[in-house]
């Protein structure tokens, strides 16, 4: 009589008639075949997960005790339709369930003085929000380096109803203007949890 391990492939006994190992081989053989098929379904889907970044390079003014929406002008990779430049260039749209980490790398000219600089993951939709915050001190326009990067992040929940538009937004209090210079963003799913976090 054969048994049965935790994952449910059956396999023979040592003090199974030798008549049977036959029949019970070849069960233990199709419940191996069909486990190790449901993990590579598994692996498929998850190497196949939406994921998208996009990138600007062009600078973008970044007036004082101003909101900003940062700019994208490229499509570095999307699998899943989640950026459309042409219809809007402000945000990656999450549309599947599941939960995703949201990131962003903008890089920042040099200003004058004490300043601080704010840059907020914002979402439409959903469960989440990240914020970065850097403050910056220059007495002279020739820093090492000369240019400064803020990095957020953030995981946000798509129900896979609405869908969720993921902006980053830029804010300082400067004396003067700064660029918004080289700058990434980018969204992947890590995981189909269901009903929020």
């Amino acid at each position: 009589m054969p048994a049965n391990t935790p994952r449910g492939i059956s396999y023979p006994l040592y003090t199974d008639p030798i008549a049977n190992t036959q029949v019970y081989f070849q069960d233990m053989a199709t419940d191996i075949d069909t486990l190790v098929e449901q993990f590579s379904d598994r692996m498929d889907a998850a190497a196949m997960r939406p994921s998208a970044k996009a990138s600007g390079l062009a600078n973008q003014a970044l007036a004082p005790l101003t909101n900003v929406t940062c700019i994208w002008s490229a499509e570095d990779f999307d699998n899943a339709a989640m950026i459309n430049l042409g219809v809007n260039n402000t945000f990656i749209t999450l549309t599947e369930q599941g939960i995703y980490i949201v990131g962003a790398s903008i890089g920042l000219s040099n200003t004058l003085g004490t300043y601080g600089v704010r840059a907020t993951l914002t979402f439409s939709a959903g469960i989440g929000g990240g914020t970065q915050t850097l403050r910056g001190s220059s007495t002279t326009l020739d820093p090492s380096p000369t240019q400064t990067f803020i990095n957020p992040l953030s995981m946000v929940y798509c129900d896979g109803i609405t869908a969720v538009n993921c902006t980053v937004v830029m804010r300082q209090n400067a004396a003067g203007a700064i660029n918004i210079q080289d700058r990434n963003f980018w969204a992947s799913k890590v995981s189909n949890v269901t009903g929020g976090f």
